[in-house]
């Protein structure tokens, strides 16, 4: 659990993975929230448009935004195009392996960074169910 007394070294760290992001894999902030909502829409099993994803963010980025990143996210590997798109039928994506090993990747370094932060805090680890 995160204190609030520690705000700023939760920002520092969350700004410390977004540029290892946009240096080592060439992701923005905003391609990595898009692809952290394909992750949560392929957990389903079934295939996802752009208009899933824009749903599934609230409308918080514009669309032309989504499909540039979508675009992005497809030439770097992270997403296959398993229904080519034709007039009035959008392109259905899936996540790749690739795509899954990255959010797994930096899922495990932010719950390493906050055990740590609450190590430096309380001055114990945090307790684990696994």
């Amino acid at each position: 659990m995160a204190y609030t007394r520690d705000l700023p070294g939760i920002f520092a760290s969350q700004h410390h993975l977004i540029k290892k992001l946009k240096k080592e894999y060439g992701l923005r902030q905003r391609d990595w929230e898009i692809l952290c909502a394909c992750h949560q829409l392929s957990l389903s099993k079934f295939t996802f448009t752009t208009a899933k994803v824009e749903q599934y963010l609230l409308g918080s980025y514009y669309l032309p935004s989504i499909y540039e990143s979508m675009n992005l996210l497809v030439t770097k590997g992270y997403l296959n195009i398993l229904v080519p798109g034709k007039p009035f039928q959008p392109e259905r994506y899936d996540l790749s392996f690739k795509g899954i090993q990255l959010v797994k990747m930096v899922c495990d370094e932010v719950r390493r960074i906050s055990e740590e932060q609450q190590y430096k805090i309380s001055g114990r680890y945090p307790a684990r169910l696994w």
